[in-house]
């Protein structure tokens, strides 16, 4: 097992793989893996660029360009934008 993992390393980097050859998990996401976008609230009236940071118990966190964090119930969101953070959510 060491072997195919010294394989490994040479051919994809040192970092890849695990002593057993598998890949390790990745990290958890933060604010900056996510990209900014537009986000459009549940009325279609209003609009922010932001970016996704979590959600939890229903609540999402977005934090904006100037640095300025908003938190906002889910369901005030549009339905492409809740099932844009479902998306990130969901593992």
């Amino acid at each position: 097992m060491r072997r195919r993992a010294e394989e490994l390393r040479q051919k994809h980097g040192a970092g890849s793989f695990t002593e057993n050859g598998s890949v390790p998990s990745l990290p958890e996401p933060n604010a900056d893996s996510y990209e900014m976008r537009t986000w459009l609230d549940a009325s279609g009236q209003h609009r922010t660029e932001a970016r996704f940071v979590d959600l939890q118990d229903g609540q999402v966190t977005l934090t904006k360009s100037d640095g300025k964090t908003i938190t906002l119930p889910l369901t005030g969101l549009s339905a492409v934008d809740q099932a844009y953070v479902r998306s990130k959510t969901s593992r």
